[in-house]
């Protein structure tokens, strides 16, 4: 059995989200050089992430996707792992700090409730004055707050002593 966990934080929790989606059959950043279809992990762990992009302001989507695909409305969702949700997904851990603007708690808990309508798992769990960005690291009391969430998450996810 193999125990993979993705982890990222804002963009990088986009891409995790991202990784987490994309279905075996789905041709999205398929090329020659990818030998391997199926590549979710088997827990998806996401800092402050992207996860459902037409509830962020719109301002926002030409810097995270590029100005050609956020102009695109057919293309834009796309880039959205809530719109590439099918119930296969691996769990999901979203961390996200009371303070976060960015990347709001409603934003994470719309995500959620779609995951799970589609019979996936996600937990949330939110820290007090965390800001955007705040889980860059380990040292700051954000993420000290933050650590044992993922590490019982990873521990019950992946069966890990």
């Amino acid at each position: 059995m193999q125990r993979i966990a993705a982890y990222g934080s804002s963009a990088g929790g986009h891409l995790v989200g991202m990784l987490a989606t994309i279905a075996p059959e789905d041709d999205l950043g398929m090329t020659d050089e990818v030998t391997i279809r199926d590549t979710r992990p088997q827990a998806a762990v996401c800092m402050c992430p992207v996860l459902s992009l037409p509830r962020y302001n719109e301002e926002f989507l030409p810097e995270l996707l590029g100005e050609e695909w956020a102009s695109d409305p057919e293309r834009a969702p796309l880039a959205s792992p809530e719109y590439r949700l099918t119930g296969a997904e691996p769990p999901f851990l979203i961390v996200v700090g009371d303070a976060d603007t960015t990347t709001p708690l409603a934003a994470q808990q719309a995500f959620r409730d779609a995951l799970e309508v589609k019979g996936g798992l996600a937990q949330i769990a939110v820290i007090s004055g965390a800001e955007h960005g705040a889980f860059y690291g380990v040292t700051s009391q954000p993420q000290k707050d933050a650590l044992p969430f993922v590490e019982r998450f990873v521990a019950t996810t992946l069966k890990v002593q």
